[in-house]
């Protein structure tokens, strides 16, 4: 109490219950319209991945066969969307990603067959796997002007990992409309 009788009251600190109901609405509906975007983001991410991994598998098939100077095969099971160096476990391809060509029709390079979506040989035609082969001096073991494709797809897009007969590797994203 105070000289005059006069009772002071203590500031009131806190938040009220209406002050917090409005900072949970503005939270979830900033959530509402993030996950869409951020659920995009990562499947795009993924497909991303897959397809440098497969570029860097080719890649390092290639390199152990310069190194060992024999041949070595980069192996695709494509039921299971897995690959790997023979010889090694198979490694799964990142979540949601699988070998498909997604409903493309245009081939990355003309010289490429759309029938399969990993187009390099069949290895053994009871299990399904396919190979991409290359000798010891580093260049794939197919016929001159051949060109091979592997397709990635999921639900942000599809992908094509390219190989020439030369060995160069290159990644290819479908944007729609073209090979890009």
């Amino acid at each position: 109490m105070s000289v005059r009788g006069v009772v002071r009251r203590r500031p009131v600190s806190g938040f009220t219950t209406l002050e917090i109901l409005i900072v949970i609405a503005v939270i979830v509906i900033l959530a509402a319209i993030s996950i869409p975007l951020i659920s995009h983001w990562v499947a795009q991410y993924r497909l991303g991945i897959a397809a440098q991994q497969v570029a860097d598998s080719l890649q390092t098939a290639k390199m152990q066969a310069v190194s060992k100077t024999r041949r070595r095969e980069l192996l695709f099971d494509v039921e299971g969307s897995r690959l790997g160096i023979e010889g090694s476990t198979l490694v799964d391809l990142p979540g949601g990603v699988r070998f498909d060509a997604g409903g493309v029709t245009v081939a990355p390079d003309p010289a490429i067959q759309m029938e399969l979506p990993v187009t390099f040989p069949t290895v053994d035609a009871d299990t399904g796997l396919r190979a991409a082969a290359f000798t010891g001096k580093g260049l794939p073991d197919v016929d001159p002007g051949k060109v091979y494709a592997v397709f990635l797809t999921n639900s942000a897009g599809t992908k094509a990992v390219v190989v020439t007969s030369a060995g160069n590797v290159r990644v290819r994203s479908w944007d729609g409309a073209v090979w890009k």
